[in-house]
């Protein structure tokens, strides 16, 4: 099931940001947990993919290093090549060998560790 913070918006909401939670979706059933959006169309300028309904951010803190490994695997087959996932963190401090292995990003100015997924820009999707 996917649930979201209560501070989360979908104000606009594009095809692929669609697709993106459609894909979230079948992961959460396929393996039987819960994933948390954390952002959507809020806390962004306005041309950030975010505010645009084209990305979206998953709490990963609750996640073992298997679900979030699984996570990223199954959303990037899910969704291919026009899309990007990452497993953005502040720091890798702190983080199990395994987990730091997933790190995609590392921002300092991050508000917590997420997986974000988002439209590749330039694609045939992004428009």
């Amino acid at each position: 099931m996917l649930r979201t913070l209560s501070s989360v918006r979908f104000a606009r909401l594009h095809p692929s940001g669609i697709r993106i939670l459609s894909a979230l979706s079948d992961v959460s059933e396929r393996f039987n947990i819960d994933y948390t959006i954390t952002c959507g169309s809020e806390g962004h300028k306005s041309e950030d993919p975010h505010t645009l309904g084209k990305a979206f951010d998953v709490r990963t803190k609750d996640l073992s290093d298997v679900e979030l490994r699984n996570l990223m695997s199954e959303m990037r087959a899910h969704l291919g090549p026009g899309f990007t996932v990452l497993y953005e963190v502040r720091s890798t401090a702190g983080l199990s060998f395994a987990r730091a292995g997933l790190v995609s990003l590392v921002n300092p100015k991050a508000s917590a560790e997420h997986l974000h997924v988002q439209v590749k820009k330039g694609s045939n999707d992004s428009d």
